[in-house]
């Protein structure tokens, strides 16, 4: 049905909690297909992965604004969400957690969407809070996460959950996936501009060369190279053509930036209905 999508390991897991819980196949293929489109869970399991990338950012920069502590002692031990939080998203904690658990959590993205996954990945690092800083190596805090972290007790784990749902994370999460974008397009950008600053530089290298003889000056003055950029030898360094001179590396950052912000802010506009008249006539 989704084949940009295709197989993902993270699905199946997925797929099996709803098949345990449910009457027929169907119903679990049709609510399989409500998580994945109408809460965009789908984008997670592209080959990309980039709202995986994304989440594993938000993820972190919520341990920084809730839970400084855990943050700073991951952040010592240079330990990153990709180690642990990961399966958290892509299997809904059931690769690792107990069937129970992962049911009660199946029924807050039901009512509350992708956000219950932080409000609950955020609640349980606070529940370990003392045992995590108590791990001095990163070898100690990953086993911790790995094979401790899903051990609760059944008395507070209904407080848990309470806890979880008392949270309000999604302006929250607004803001750090606007900060992403910003940082993403800005590194897309800068990466643009080494590019074009190292196929001057080449050109530049090759216009030295060329200027062993008159004749080769005069080839390279009149000829344009093959890349349809000119140079002008003689000058201090060679003088970009018009298409060069008017690219200017921070305006190229500036304005990459700019597209990816307004993008995301567009985006979360039109998914709470805030641009009704936008999201009949354009698509984003």
């Amino acid at each position: 049905m989704d084949q940009e999508v295709g197989y993902c390991q993270g699905l199946s897991f997925v797929a099996g909690i709803l098949l345990l819980h449910l009457d027929s196949e169907d119903e679990a293929f049709e609510l399989m297909r409500h998580l994945l489109f109408n809460f965009g869970l789908r984008k997670q399991y592209l080959p990309s992965m980039n709202a995986l990338h994304l989440q594993l950012y938000q993820i972190t920069r919520l341990l920084r604004d809730y839970e400084l502590d855990i943050f700073n002692h991951f952040d010592h031990l240079d330990i990153s969400p990709s180690l642990y939080a990961a399966p958290w998203f892509l299997t809904l904690f059931a690769s690792q957690f107990p069937l129970g658990f992962v049911a009660r959590l199946l029924d807050l993205i039901f009512l509350h969407g992708i956000e219950a996954i932080f409000r609950v990945s955020l609640k349980l690092l606070t529940y370990h809070k003392v045992a995590l800083l108590q791990c001095s190596s990163l070898e100690l805090t990953m086993e911790f996460l790995r094979s401790r972290l899903m051990k609760i007790q059944d008395k507070d784990l209904p407080h848990l959950f309470e806890d979880s749902m008392s949270l309000d994370l999604r302006n929250k999460l607004i803001e750090y996936e606007i900060e992403y974008s910003f940082y993403c397009a800005e590194y897309k950008a800068r990466s643009l501009a080494k590019s074009a600053n190292q196929q001057r530089n080449e050109i530049r290298n090759s216009q030295n060369n060329n200027n062993q003889s008159a004749e080769e000056v005069t080839s390279v003055r009149e000829k344009p190279d093959p890349e349809g950029i000119e140079y002008k030898p003689g000058d201090e360094g060679g003088e970009e053509t018009k298409s060069f001179r008017q690219t200017n590396s921070y305006d190229l950052i500036g304005s990459e930036v700019a597209d990816a912000t307004a993008t995301v802010i567009i985006q979360h506009l039109l998914a709470n209905n805030h641009l009704k008249s936008l999201k009949t006539n354009y698509s984003y």
